[in-house]
Formats: C-alpha cells, sequence, structure tokens
C-alpha cells in the first residue's frame, strides 16, 4: 500500500504513484490512501490541478499508457489493461482528447514500433 502523507504539497505526487501502483484504483481508493473524505478530496484536486478526481486518475492513466507506448514493445491493447482501462475503446478515446491523435497514430507518428 502506499503510505499516507498529511501535507498538501505532496497530495499529488503521491496520487500519482498510487494509481501507478493498483490499475484498479479509484477515486475511493484515493480519498482513503491520502486520508480525506471524497467531498476535500474533489474540492483540493479542482483548486490543485483544475481536474475532479476521476479525470485526474484518467490523465495520469493515459500519461503512463503513453510513456509505455514509447518505451515498451507492449500492443496497445496490452498497455490499456495495464494502465487501468476496462476497454481499448476508452482508452483510446481518453488517448485522443489529452494529445489530439489516437494511440495508433502516436505509433506510427513515433517510429519506435510498427
Amino acid at each position: 500500500m502506499c503510505s499516507k502523507s498529511p501535507v498538501a504539497p505532496t497530495y499529488q505526487k503521491h496520487s500519482v504513484e498510487c494509481i501507478g501502483s493498483f490499475s484498479d484504483f479509484s477515486v475511493e481508493t484515493m480519498a482513503a490512501e491520502i486520508g480525506m473524505a471524497r467531498t476535500t478530496l474533489y474540492k483540493k484536486l479542482m483548486a490543485i490541478t483544475g481536474q475532479r478526481p476521476a479525470e485526474f486518475i484518467r490523465t495520469i492513466r493515459i500519461k503512463r499508457g503513453r510513456a509505455l507506448l514509447e518505451t515498451s514493445q507492449m500492443q496497445i491493447t496490452e498497455i490499456a489493461y495495464a494502465v487501468g482501462f476496462t476497454t481499448v475503446k476508452s482508452f483510446t478515446m481518453n488517448f485522443k482528447s489529452i494529445y489530439g491523435i489516437t494511440s495508433s497514430e502516436f505509433l506510427r507518428s513515433d517510429g519506435s514500433k510498427q
């Protein structure tokens, strides 16, 4: 388990570490790990990141997915499940909403895989 940290500036870093540790990480898990109520977590994350907790978790998962696309030989399907998405479609849709291209287009443009 991730260790709890009561210091405000470390919430985001701590959350990112925890999200990276669990593929089934949820808003409830995040609130429990940080040690605050969901409503407090919502308010703090909105103030720090401008994102709701579910959006924040999704963004971290997509960024981890991109890193895996760049550095591993895993297939998109494997990466989608490894970072916590339940369908490849949702991974691809969210990837495109953040980066403006699909994960397949990213691989083709990157040239590191094919």
